[in-house]
C-alpha cells in the first residue's frame, strides 16, 4: 500500500527536477546570448577582412556550447519524464476515488500529439519547444561559421 508520505515526497522530487531543469536552461540561455553579443561585438569593431578568421574561430566554442545545452536539455527531459513515470505508477496503486493528476494529464496530452518524420512532437509541452532553441543556435552558429570561411 502507498502512503500518503511516500507520494508527498515523489511530487516533491518532481517539482525539484523541473526547478533545477529550468535553472540549468535559463543559465544555458545566458551564456549562449552572451556568446552572440561577445561574436557580434567584436564584429562590429574589426573591418571586415581581418575578422573573418577571428569570427570564424569564435562559431567553434558558440557551437559547442549550443550542443552542450541541447544534451543539458535532452538529459533534464529524460529526469523529469522519470520522475512523472513514478508518480504515475504510484498513483496506479492509489485507491479508488482519489485524484490522480500525473495519470490524467498523461493522457490528455497523448492524445495532442504530431508527428514529423516517426517522432512525435508536442508542440504544446513547454519542455518540447524547449528543445527547439538550442538547435536554432547550432545551426546559426554553423552557417555563421560557414559564411566567415567563404
Amino acid at each position: 500500500m502507498i502512503d500518503d508520505k511516500m507520494y508527498e515526497q515523489l511530487v516533491a522530487i518532481n517539482n525539484a527536477e523541473q526547478a533545477t531543469y529550468w535553472t540549468r536552461y535559463n543559465i544555458q540561455v545566458v551564456i549562449n546570448t552572451g556568446a552572440i553579443a561577445a561574436y557580434g561585438s567584436i564584429a562590429l569593431r574589426q573591418p571586415p577582412p581581418a575578422h573573418h578568421q577571428v569570427l570564424a574561430a569564435m562559431c567553434v566554442p558558440g557551437l559547442l556550447l549550443a550542443v552542450v545545452w541541447l544534451c543539458m536539455t535532452i538529459a533534464g527531459d529524460k529526469w523529469c519524464d522519470f520522475w512523472q513515470h513514478q508518480l504515475r505508477r504510484v498513483e496506479q496503486k492509489l485507491p479508488r476515488g482519489i485524484p490522480k493528476p500525473f495519470t490524467t494529464a498523461k493522457r490528455a496530452w497523448r492524445r495532442r500529439r504530431f508527428v514529423i518524420g516517426r517522432a512525435p512532437v508536442d508542440f504544446r509541452s513547454v519542455r518540447s519547444v524547449a528543445r527547439l532553441l538550442p538547435v536554432v543556435f547550432i545551426a546559426g552558429w554553423i552557417v555563421v561559421g560557414i559564411l566567415m570561411l567563404n
